[in-house]
């Protein structure tokens, strides 16, 4: 029995070591869209084998930017860039990584790489314009325009540059972008919603609160809930606006700013117990929590709450030391604790 499970084993270490790159990078294939894992392992022992197989370093690539670990993603990308120049498709997932990543300056680079080699995309065009609206590069506007010249059907381009316009304070010509993208496909929700809040720039209400309905009822979106319930806020319907708001914390209990707009809705009506549960829960945004704990403050004024007032007063302080209102809060809260 010994001697069977040794010649076993024998033979499986053979078999092993008898495998050439292009088998485990073939292995590697028969798993990539069921087993990632067991295929970047494939790839990985095809890379150590040749490392200079290209193919390996790019579906491993694949692999890893699927996988959100987009620093090894882009490791590999530039592995494939090394040993194969001039592939267009690796320089746009290396530019995809390094923009993930934040690099914005490489990722403009790369994509620009890309279009030398594949002039002919509309996606390269519109991520790479999107990127330099990131920088600020003037000329953003002009690779929108070619993304959809290109593929004029580009419903992202066309959203993207109608968001692009939107933010240059050109909201009639955002306008025109989302209804053309509609017009291509009106079941997009996102591009319903930033339509709708463009509408509500320009003060027209009822035709963002149309827009926000419609991408709430093509897609559960906190985000949508969200807009919808501050628009119910600003035309003065609270009950709605709570509806959403609650929603919102639902579907996503990460999302703050549903919490402080519950806050705030509850501190208007004098409800101050419940404003204080919201403003509680809203003061967890580490990035952003003054504006949660100004309505917090609000509230234990409200209810002499003078100490916790006090806190408030000290933090928001900290962070925007002119702020003379809540100085003159802070007073009151010292003599009252006296």
């Amino acid at each position: 029995m010994k001697k069977t499970l040794l010649l076993f084993l024998l033979f499986v270490s053979i078999f092993s070591f008898a495998q050439t790159s292009a088998e485990l990078f073939e292995l590697g294939m028969t798993y990539h869209q069921n087993n990632p894992e067991k295929a970047i392992k494939f790839y990985t022992k095809s890379i150590t084998k040749d490392p200079y197989h290209v193919d390996a370093y790019f579906n491993r690539g694949l692999l890893y930017f699927q996988g959100e670990e987009f620093e090894k993603a882009q490791s590999d990308f530039q592995n494939t860039v090394k040993i194969s120049p001039k592939d267009a498709e690796a320089y746009e997932n290396l530019a995809n990584s390094s923009f993930i990543l934040n690099q914005f300056v490489q990722a403009k680079k790369f994509y620009d790489k890309a279009i030398l080699l594949n002039p002919y995309s509309s996606d390269l065009y519109l991520n790479r314009a999107v990127c330099k609206s990131i920088l600020k590069n003037k000329d953003a506007n002009e690779d929108f325009l070619k993304a959809i010249e290109i593929n004029p059907r580009n419903i992202d381009a066309l959203r993207s540059y109608a968001d692009f316009l939107f933010e240059n304070n050109e909201k009639k010509k955002a306008l025109i972008n989302y209804k053309k993208a509609l017009s291509i496909n009106p079941k997009d929700a996102l591009t319903h919603n930033n339509k709708g809040k463009v509408n509500w720039s320009l003060e027209m209400k009822e035709e963002a609160l149309r827009d926000f309905t419609q991408a709430i009822n093509l897609e559960n979106n906190d985000q949508f809930l969200i807009n919808r319930g501050l628009l119910y806020m600003e035309i003065d319907n609270p009950s709605a606006a709570i509806s959403d708001l609650y929603a919102a914390t639902q579907m996503n209990p990460n999302n703050m700013t549903a919490f402080n707009a519950l806050g705030f809705i509850y501190l208007k009506q004098k409800d101050f117990d419940k404003a204080l549960q919201y403003f509680d829960f809203a003061i967890d945004d580490k990035e952003n929590p003054i504006e949660a704990i100004k309505g917090h403050l609000a509230a234990c004024m409200a209810q002499h709450l003078y100490r916790k007032a006090k806190k408030d007063c000290l933090y928001i302080l900290k962070k925007s030391p002119n702020d003379v209102d809540v100085k003159q809060q802070l007073e009151i809260c010292n003599s009252k604790i006296q």
